[in-house]
């Protein structure tokens, strides 16, 4: 049985391979843009930089480097690969 996606991003280790479990959010528009920009569920995602003082976190996913805020990375929650 899967775990349970309850890593949220802005807690996740930098340089490690995850992936994304799912979003707790219900607003329609940052559904949209999230995956507009490939951040959806069972995509594969590594963190590349956390900002101090609750600033953005910067993943690398699909060749291309993200920038989340804070707030946002609070309701992205991942998983490890090898936990599934």
């Amino acid at each position: 049985m899967p775990e349970k996606a309850t890593l949220a991003l802005h807690d996740a280790e930098l340089n490690t391979l995850y992936m994304v479990g799912r979003v707790k959010d219900q607003n329609p528009e940052l559904l949209r843009y999230l995956e507009k920009k490939g951040v959806l569920p069972g995509v594969e995602l590594t963190i590349v930089e956390k900002a101090p003082f609750n600033g953005p976190v910067a993943i690398s996913l699909a060749g291309q480097v993200l920038s989340i805020g804070f707030a946002i990375a609070q309701d992205i929650f991942l998983i490890q690969p090898n936990q599934q």
